[in-house]
């Protein structure tokens, strides 16, 4: 093999290593959103549970709607 055609086999091995890295960053970055949109929700309905147990207690404090 010419030493051009040995720089092409090495750089065609290159790109597969660096489009198989790039496809690993793109599904680990896709796992962290996942997890992260999972752990929001279910602190937003952490919160409106709390939300919702605070206004019950009011209303009862209150008298309740008159």
């Amino acid at each position: 093999m010419t030493t051009f055609e040995n720089w092409s086999l090495t750089a065609q091995f290159a790109q597969v290593f660096i489009g198989l890295l790039q496809a690993g960053l793109i599904f680990y970055g896709i796992r962290v959103m996942d997890r992260n949109a999972t752990m929001r929700a279910a602190d937003s309905e952490r919160k409106h549970e709390e939300n919702m147990t605070a206004l019950k207690e009011l209303i009862k404090r209150t008298g309740g709607a008159k």
